[in-house]
């Protein structure tokens, strides 16, 4: 058998293999684009969703109790809701508890009361307690009605005579300026 002298034999040059190292390259930028807008879409129609069920839930719940459930003001300065979304533990407990029926934050304990919307594990974080509302990136739901505590009433309400259920769609920066044009909630499609 007759071997080819090194010169004559066919190989791949270092530009050819960088070419094709820089094509992969793209394709998998793109495809790692595309699978991170596909995820935060998913999210954010799956937040719709959950605002459209407990708003159906707090309808329910109105009309067994009289009134939605109290909720602690937040608003601003600028009479917008704050984009700090530690502030909205206090009510997205009470949106929890007042549609759960669950009190008691023991694991698996029975409803005290009606229960109006069946959460799933997906739906509720645990820590701090008492467990609460989470939206789909694990953040706290926005949730003010217009009684308050103590017969007090909120005076920012962006659904009058109903109540404003929103999401931060995923905007953590604590203490910076968010988009609030791109809070999914329940105000913006009525």
């Amino acid at each position: 058998m007759k071997t080819l002298p090194l010169s004559s034999r066919r190989s791949f040059t270092l530009v050819e293999l960088l070419v094709v190292m820089g094509l992969i390259g793209i394709l998998a930028a793109m495809t790692l684009g595309a699978a991170d807008y596909l995820d935060t879409k998913g999210k954010s129609t799956r937040a719709q969703g959950e605002i459209a069920a407990f708003e159906a839930a707090l309808e329910r719940y109105k009309n067994d109790n009289g009134t939605y459930p109290p909720t602690d003001p937040i608003a601003s300065s600028d009479n917008h809701y704050v984009t700090n979304q530690t502030s909205y533990l206090p009510n997205a407990r009470a949106l929890y508890q007042s549609l759960s029926g669950v009190t008691n934050d023991a694991t698996n304990s029975p409803p005290a009361g009606p229960v109006y919307f069946e959460f799933k594990a997906s739906q509720i974080r645990t820590a701090p307690r008492p467990f609460y509302a989470a939206d789909p990136w694990g953040e706290p739901y926005g949730f003010a009605t217009a009684a308050a505590p103590n017969g007090g009433t909120n005076n920012l309400l962006y659904n009058i005579g109903f109540c404003d259920i929103w999401s931060a769609a995923g905007q953590t920066r604590k203490g910076a300026k968010l988009d609030t044009n791109s809070w999914i909630n329940n105000w913006s499609r009525r």
